[in-house]
C-alpha cells in the first residue's frame, strides 16, 4: 500500500515538473530562448577554400554563403539565424589592405563603419558600433568585427545583431575576440619522432 502511494505521489510530482518546464519554456522571451540555444549549441567550422581562414558558427545557424562580386572582390562566408523578427548574421571574409599600418587601418575602417568602440591588438583590431546600410543606420542593430592583418589583406570575422540580443551573445563575442584566422596545425608523430614542432 505504501509503495503504491509513493509511486502515485512520484507520478504527480513528475507531471508537475514537466508542466512547469513547459510553462517556463513557453513564457521565455525570444532573447532567453536564443541564449539557451546558443549556450548548448555545437560550433561548426567553415574553412575558406581560397584564403584558408576558418571561422566558427553555431550549429543552428543556416548557411547563407554568398560570393559578393560587387563588394571590392570580397568572398564572404555568411551564416544567419532568424528569431521572431530578429536576425543575427555571422560573416567571414578577406579584403585588400592598401599598404596601411594596423593603426591606420583601424582609424580608416573605423570611420567608414561608424565605429563607436575601437581596440588595437598586436596584429589585429576590433571595431563595434551601430550597423549601417546604404549610408543609413539600421534601427536597433549593431555590429562587432575583428580585423586581422596578414600581408596585403585584412581578414574579418564579424557579427551583426539586434541590440536587445547583446546580453545573449557573450559566447560569440568571446569567439570573435579569440579568433586566430588559421587553425594551428595538429602535430602527428610517429613512434620515436621528435615532439618539438618545426615551423616554416
Amino acid at each position: 500500500m505504501r509503495k503504491t502511494i509513493f509511486i502515485f505521489i512520484a507520478a504527480i510530482v513528475a507531471c508537475a515538473c514537466v508542466s512547469w518546464v513547459r510553462w517556463c519554456s513557453n513564457n521565455r522571451t525570444a532573447q532567453e530562448r536564443f541564449a539557451h540555444r546558443l549556450t548548448l549549441a555545437d560550433m561548426y567550422e567553415y574553412k575558406d577554400e581560397d584564403f584558408g581562414y576558418t571561422i566558427r558558427y553555431p550549429s543552428f545557424f543556416s548557411d547563407g554563403r554568398i560570393e559578393d562580386s560587387e563588394a571590392n572582390d570580397e568572398n564572404r562566408a555568411r551564416f544567419v539565424h532568424y528569431e521572431e523578427g530578429a536576425t543575427v548574421v555571422i560573416e567571414g571574409y578577406a579584403i585588400r589592405n592598401n599598404g596601411m599600418s594596423l593603426k591606420e587601418g583601424m582609424d580608416s575602417l573605423g570611420e567608414a563603419l561608424h565605429a563607436t568602440d575601437r581596440r588595437l591588438g598586436n596584429n589585429s583590431f576590433t571595431l563595434s558600433g551601430p550597423q549601417y546600410e546604404e549610408g543609413r543606420p539600421i534601427s536597433g542593430y549593431s555590429y562587432y568585427s575583428k580585423f586581422v592583418a596578414h600581408r596585403k589583406l585584412w581578414f574579418v570575422y564579424t557579427m551583426v545583431f539586434p541590440d536587445t540580443y547583446r546580453p545573449a551573445l557573450s559566447r560569440m563575442f568571446k569567439e570573435i575576440d579569440g579568433w586566430q584566422v588559421w587553425e594551428k596545425p595538429k602535430l602527428r608523430l610517429k613512434q620515436g619522432e621528435n615532439q618539438t614542432p618545426k615551423w616554416d
